[in-house]
């Protein structure tokens, strides 16, 4: 609600009721993986639910409360790029309609405060949850800005190309990473200027998607 109230009320909207749900987060699955009991999680949100549990106490599925079995090292389920279209919130929104929200709005003043018309400053901006990045890309193309998503959804042919787009391309101004999904190892030394849109619950986690921004030298992130 603190990011956008769509996510909340447009969750569970009838053209998006195929979309790989999380069934610990909620949102849409990153890197979706199925246990025996047939239900979806992230891989990552599923990892820590299991690793919370101690030796003596097996983990149930979150969902149906069985005992929970799941192969955490089987590939990510695949969705193409058509379906992820179909099931973004965008889609499920009329927007000539939307409103935008007061964290969004931010965002948009401060990237414009970077530009400069010597150079271009790249920045990247996280958030744990996908739909809220898909409505930062809405927003940002329609203020001028080029930009680039990185989700958990994505194959690893798919994430490279994305990465390169960005780094490759000066036009492009913003990185809009998933928390959970930009865990994985980037080398974004193109980027200067980091946000984040909301705390994660484990600090460690933050610094370690912030890393990359600070590979380059004599540069601070803001965020």
């Amino acid at each position: 609600m603190a990011d956008h109230p769509d996510l909340v009320l447009r969750k569970h909207a009838e053209d998006g009721q195929n979309t790989l749900v999380c069934g610990i987060c909620d949102d849409e699955a990153e890197e979706a993986i199925k246990s025996k009991c047939h239900h979806t999680f992230c891989r990552d949100c599923v990892q820590r639910y299991v690793a919370g549990f101690d030796g003596d106490t097996d983990p149930e599925c979150p969902k149906c409360h069985i005992s929970l079995i799941i192969d955490l090292t089987q590939p990510a389920l695949e969705v193409d790029g058509l379906t992820l279209k179909k099931n973004s919130i965008i889609s499920r929104i009329d927007m000539s309609k939307w409103r935008s929200s007061t964290k969004i709005e931010a965002l948009c003043e401060e990237l414009y405060k970077l530009r400069s018309p010597h150079q271009t400053t790249k920045s990247i901006v996280f958030s744990q949850f996908t739909s809220m990045l898909q409505l930062i890309e809405w927003r940002l193309n329609r203020a001028g800005f080029k930009t680039v998503m990185l989700e958990g959804s994505m194959s690893p042919s798919q994430r490279e190309a994305t990465i390169n787009h960005f780094m490759n391309n000066v036009d492009v101004e913003v990185f809009l990473v998933s928390l959970k999904a930009g865990g994985v190892a980037l080398n974004l030394i193109e980027a200067n200027q980091v946000f984040l849109m909301e705390p994660w619950w484990n600090p460690s986690v933050e610094w370690q998607v912030s890393r990359p921004a600070l590979a380059s030298p004599g540069t601070c992130p803001s965020g």
